[in-house]
Order: C-alpha cells, then structure tokens, then sequence
C-alpha cells in the first residue's frame, strides 16, 4: 500500500511568483489582448486567433514558439502580432502595454504565467476545466469561463463596462501576493524537512 509508505499531502504545492520582478499597473480600459506560452496544438492558440477576428478594433498579440507557428501565422489577421520568444524583462514591459491574458487551453497545471501577469495587473481569461476555480475566484480577481462563447460575451461586456476590468485588474496584485515566492518557499520547504525526517 503506497499510501504506507508515503504521506500523502492534501495541500497542493503550488509556484510562486517573484513580486520585485515586476510593475503593477491597474488597468483602466482594454486595448490589448495577450497570449503567452508554446505554439502546440494543446494550447489552442488558434481561438486566441479567432477572438482576434471577432474584435478587429483590440490587438492581440502572441508570445511564443512552437511547431503550430507557421500554420498559426496563416490564420492570423492585421490585429495579431507574433512576439517570439521573450526574456523576462521584455515580458514584464509587455505586460505593461496590455489589460487581459487570454489562455485558450483547456488543460493546463498551474500556470505561472497568470501570477507574473496578475503582478503587473493584467487580467487572466481562463477555462474552468483544470481547476481554476481554486485559485481564481470569476469576476474578483480573474476571469473562469466555460467555453469560447462565454469569453466573447465577456470581452463585449469589458468593452461596454470598463470599470469592470478596473475593479478585477486591481484585485490581481492581491492574487500575486497570495503566491509570493517568499510565502510559497515556507511550504516546499516544510515537505523537503518532512522527507528528509522520515529518511
């Protein structure tokens, strides 16, 4: 019986985010729309494409590489820019120059790049479908929808009211210190100790 050998944890473990590597700015309106992450087929990059479509008057831009570029890049319109591979400081600058995250994968762990956005004040659009709800609370300091309608229906209404994307951009820097690498460290190291004791 594993569960004889090892002691299981009921507390995930989560990643931490480093909150002096980056700029929070509260977000007042949207303009700006980003991706970051691999061009593969997992991360269906090619909805983000298609929000793009569906409002020309946003730009949408994509950070990453992968092996769905080329194809991806066909689909793309004059409102999508490919980024390419960033390093952290031109990440942190591009977070600086937009309001939203939208992650179109459906599965996904914990993804560290909504807590590096969360501390610049961006805004992540996320599917509830990998359990998103346990660190993001809708319409508080993020958003968790259920599918690609819900996120048009979203955009529409951040356009229409943006004190909405205000309200939720300034809870984000809440949600970044919740994960703050100095705090998350206190945790990873109580399990090192405790494996390191039961040796």
């Amino acid at each position: 019986n594993c569960r004889s050998l090892i002691k299981i944890r009921k507390k995930p473990l989560f990643l931490g985010v480093d909150l002096k590597s980056y700029s929070y700015i509260n977000k007042k309106e949207i303009s700006s729309i980003i991706f970051v992450g691999s061009l593969i087929t997992r991360k269906r990059v090619d909805r983000f494409i298609k929000l793009a479509k569906i409002f020309p008057m946003l730009d949408f831009k994509i950070v990453g590489h992968g092996i769905e570029y080329n194809k991806l890049e066909k689909l793309s319109t004059e409102n999508v820019s490919f980024m390419g591979l960033m390093n952290h400081s031109e990440i942190n600058k591009l977070f600086g120059r937009s309001e939203l995250m939208f992650l179109p994968s459906e599965s996904e762990g914990f993804p560290k790049v909504i807590l590096e956005a969360a501390a610049s004040g961006v805004v992540s659009i996320v599917y509830d479908s990998y359990g998103a709800h346990d660190w993001i609370k809708d319409k508080h300091d993020g958003f968790v929808v259920s599918n690609f309608d819900d996120v048009v229906e979203l955009i529409n209404e951040i356009l229409a009211k943006p004190i909405l994307l205000q309200k939720v951009s300034k809870e984000t820097k809440t949600l970044a210190k919740r994960f703050d690498w100095k705090d998350v460290i206190n945790d990873w190291e109580e399990v090192i100790i405790d494996l390191y004791n039961e040796e």
